[in-house]
């Protein structure tokens, strides 16, 4: 980190591709507005300037320019001390002159307003779109956010001859420099961890308990890791419980799988909320939350041949670990190739849109859903709570199986072409 505030001199912008090419530097504009410690004041765990550094950061920008007051310059300086050299920031230099002193000559950068936060697809369309243009709310003012080269002409106010670019449908650009608009901000900053692809019971049931959970725990310095370990142990207890295979013992191991699998939205939310994810962590969760479904599926089968002694359910509960293994060892061998970490990264060709012409691709994505762990988690702890437990035992062996025929289709095609 440097501190100066002579003139930004950078690169060139003389090609159409350095006109076009993504986005690496940033100048962050903090203004005073009459309270001194705004860009200190926190939102959803993190700084409002923290925050804005980090995402710029996660969407590929290496270099930012803050420009601050004289009134915030001790707020700012206090909160980049306290970073230090947390991987998570981008390269700073900090500018206390006044904004028509600091010039940013050719190279394209983003003109970001410090006393906004916004949605990361945001930032990151920015960085990838071309040329000059400055993104406008509803009404077609000013959202805080531009791109260009011309220095100070850009600092100062968006030239007419920039395009306008509305703000995408699903993202945000929110003013956060006073207390009330920081709430509206915390707000927005939580309803962007909602994942499109969510299924309806993680959208109902699900997302609103463990956002109420993430909502406390981003408070404190509480790494996404130790969450997913925790989960993972939730998900130990209910394979220990379901197999005293008594009615008590399954309920309590059905209501232990339900609560791990809203659980294993905690530490997503604080990884993408407060700039934590990793490739590292994502197989952490991914190989937890797998081994979770191995252990209370053996849970349920050892508890249910205690209860019943029943030949039959023990070779469908053998034959649901069976399966769910070897489904998963395939999809993993598929995103080492991918170099992935996560099981969502894997695209299923019975789900593409040109697949659905044929009446079996569409039945098969139909039932889909009923292999999220956000359905099957509920369904098999109404199982439990019925105590008929065992039908999940059935129904997973019938889910794999089905899946594993998919699967190994869609490989073998692959892997022909």
């Amino acid at each position: 980190m440097s501190q100066h505030s002579e003139p930004i001199e950078t690169g060139s912008m003389d090609s159409e591709e350095a006109k076009s090419r993504p986005i690496e530097t940033a100048v962050v504009v903090l203004p005073g507005n009459g309270e001194s410690d705004w860009p200190g004041a926190t939102v959803a765990g993190l700084t409002i300037v923290e925050r804005n550094l980090m995402g710029l950061k996660s969407v590929g920008v290496r270099t930012v320019h803050l420009v601050t007051e004289e009134s915030v310059m001790e707020t700012v300086q206090r909160v980049l001390d306290r970073l230090g050299n947390d991987s998570r920031k981008p390269e700073i230099h900090v500018h206390t002159a006044g904004q028509s002193e600091v010039v940013v000559l050719n190279e394209r950068f983003l003109r970001v307003d410090g006393r906004r936060l916004f949605h990361n697809n945001l930032l990151k369309e920015a960085v990838h779109r071309p040329g000059e243009f400055a993104y406008v709310d509803a009404e077609g003012k000013d959202a805080g956010l531009s791109a260009g080269a011309g220095g100070t002409r850009f600092l100062s106010g968006i030239p007419d001859s920039v395009d306008r670019v509305p703000i995408p449908a699903g993202t945000f650009s929110q003013l956060a420099d006073t207390p009330d608009s920081r709430k509206k901000a915390a707000k927005l900053v939580y309803l962007s961890l909602i994942k499109p692809g969510d299924g309806w019971f993680s959208k109902n049931l699900n997302r609103p308990i463990s956002l109420s959970i993430s909502r406390v725990l981003v408070k404190y310095p509480i790494h996404p890791n130790v969450v997913t370990g925790f989960t993972f142990l939730v998900g130990l207890l209910a394979g220990f419980f379901s197999a005293l295979g008594s009615y008590w013992g399954f309920a309590v191991g059905g209501v232990l799988y339900q609560l791990g699998s809203i659980l294993d939205g905690v530490d997503g939310e604080i990884a993408r909320v407060k700039f934590l994810g990793s490739r590292a962590g994502q197989w952490m969760d991914t190989i937890c939350d797998d081994m979770s479904n191995v252990v209370y599926l053996t849970g349920v089968t050892i508890g249910t041949w205690r209860a019943m002694e029943s030949h039959l359910l023990l070779g469908a509960g053998l034959a649901a670990v069976t399966l769910d293994v070897l489904v998963v060892a395939l999809l993993y061998r598929q995103l080492l190739k991918q170099k992935a970490g996560t099981l969502l990264d894997f695209e299923w060709d019975v789900q593409k849109p040109d697949r659905q012409e044929k009446l079996s691709s569409r039945i098969i994505a139909s039932l889909g859903p009923l292999i999220r762990r956000d359905c099957y988690a509920v369904l098999f702890m109404i199982f439990a709570l019925a105590g008929v437990a065992w039908v999940a035992l059935y129904a997973t062996a019938v889910g794999m199986s089905i899946t594993l025929v998919v699967l190994i289709a869609q490989l073998s095609k692959t892997g022909a072409k």
